[in-house]
């Protein structure tokens, strides 16, 4: 866990998973398995306190537990380890928690602020669990209010807050909701001249995916086709064929009668080697889907009806399955005089859990 004094880019992330698994595993029988970092945090911090309290160690020692005792032994050796991971530790949930506090009170992100947040929203993007590390208010908040009052520096700068957003709020309950976040990361791609060509690609796919999550499908698709013409024209043909593909897959999700008939030989001729993985897509066998998804008045009222869906599912309480879900939508659509059959409905055969 390294503190922050620049600006760091997407390319400058560095995944520590391996080393911070090794760290646990070296606590693991204080700790049990747990599969991501901030998860255990708290648990992790006040265990190894612990280890380190002389008090504590004294009544191990006295009460004769030699599988404590072992294990006692056995972390002594870490003991400047662990001394610098609970300082890491509260020190990085106080900060998180003081910059958070500050934003909601000022109503505003700036560039130094970005900088201090990014290894944070960064992980938060990445393991949605780890929203439970700041109370749920400040989070809305930031969430709610922060991106129209950004003052980042550079368009750069509000592309990479964006792309944090959506694929914080692409893992959430309310990712229908948010739309407006693709839509502006898609426009300050276009806006930034000077963004790398790789992390274009990587914001066109991002937008892309959180469109087709929220049932945008035409907008999914112009994203990927960017992605592909952006690495293509790099001579990156690999990269382009893999967003190309994405591209047929979701062109696959169409009614028939809207589907783009792709030319096989020029995509042979254009892809070469490649060429079989943009085939992939366009051989892709997907669920059927409910024609009124591709409809106008679908549209209109699709965030209304999922607000809803939400509401009541918060009421009665979250059954973890698809089908409560779809039960509900099929309910809430009826009653603006839609009838929505759900995947389950249009593809009988199909198991779903």
């Amino acid at each position: 866990m390294t503190e922050a004094t620049t600006h760091p880019h997407l390319d400058a992330y560095v995944d520590v998973t391996s080393e911070i698994e090794n760290a646990i595993k070296i606590v693991h029988t204080f700790l049990g398995y747990q599969k991501t970092y901030f998860s255990v945090q708290n648990t992790l911090a006040s265990l190894l306190f612990r280890l380190l309290d002389a008090a504590y160690l004294e009544r191990i020692e006295q009460s004769k537990n030699q599988s404590a005792l072992d294990e006692i032994q056995k972390a002594m050796p870490y003991k400047d380890i662990m001394t610098k991971l609970i300082d890491s530790i509260n020190i990085f949930e106080s900060e998180s928690q003081k910059l958070l506090a500050a934003i909601q009170k000022t109503g505003k992100i700036d560039s130094s602020e970005l900088a201090s947040i990014y290894p944070y929203l960064y992980t938060l993007a990445e393991d949605n669990t780890s929203h439970d590390r700041i109370p749920w208010d400040i989070l809305s908040f930031f969430f709610e209010n922060t991106k129209e009052k950004c003052q980042c520096l550079s368009t750069e700068e509000c592309a990479l807050f964006t792309y944090l957003l959506i694929r914080i709020k692409a893992k959430g309950r309310y990712y229908f909701a948010y739309p407006h976040l693709a839509d502006e990361l898609v426009a300050y791609v276009r806006l930034c001249e000077q963004m790398p060509w790789h992390r274009a690609v990587a914001y066109y796919l991002e937008a892309g995916d959180y469109y087709a999550t929220a049932r945008r499908r035409d907008k999914a698709m112009l994203c990927y086709k960017n992605a592909a013409t952006t690495a293509k024209a790099q001579g990156e043909l690999e990269r382009a064929a893999y967003a190309l593909q994405k591209y047929y897959r979701q062109n696959q999700t169409f009614p028939p009668s809207m589907r783009e008939q792709p030319d096989i030989a020029a995509i042979e001729a254009a892809y070469g080697n490649y060429a079989g993985i943009v085939l992939q897509g366009v051989k892709a066998k997907a669920l059927q889907v409910d024609p009124v998804e591709f409809t106008d008045i679908f549209a209109e009222h699709f965030q209304e009806v999922m607000h809803k869906v939400e509401a009541e599912i918060d009421r009665v309480g979250d059954l973890h399955t698809v089908y409560q879900r779809w039960n509900l939508m099929e309910i809430y659509f009826a009653e603006k005089n839609i009838v929505w059959r759900s995947p389950k409905a249009m593809n009988p055969r199909v198991m779903f859990d």
